[in-house]
C-alpha cells in the first residue's frame, strides 16, 4: 500500500521554514547595515583626528583634494 502523504501539512511546514529564514536574512541584512554605518562613523573620525593632528583646516583638504580628484 502506498503511503499518504499530507501535501498541506508539508507546505505549511516549508513556507514555515521561508519565514524563518526572511526573517534571519532581514536580521542579518540590519546588521550588516549598523556595522557599515559604524565602519563609515569610525574613518569619519579618523579622518577628522588625522586633519586636526596636522593642523589643518577644511578649506585646505577639501581643496587639495579637488586639485588631485578634480571638482565634480
Amino acid at each position: 500500500m502506498a503511503r499518504q502523504i499530507n501535501y498541506e501539512q508539508k507546505l505549511e511546514e516549508i513556507n514555515a521554514k521561508i519565514e524563518t529564514k526572511l526573517a534571519q536574512v532581514k536580521k542579518l541584512k540590519e546588521e550588516k547595515a549598523n556595522l557599515e554605518k559604524a565602519a563609515a562613523a569610525s574613518k569619519t573620525e579618523e579622518i577628522m583626528n588625522f586633519i586636526a593632528t596636522k593642523g589643518l583646516n577644511a578649506d585646505e583638504v577639501l581643496n587639495v583634494l579637488r586639485e588631485r580628484f578634480g571638482n565634480e
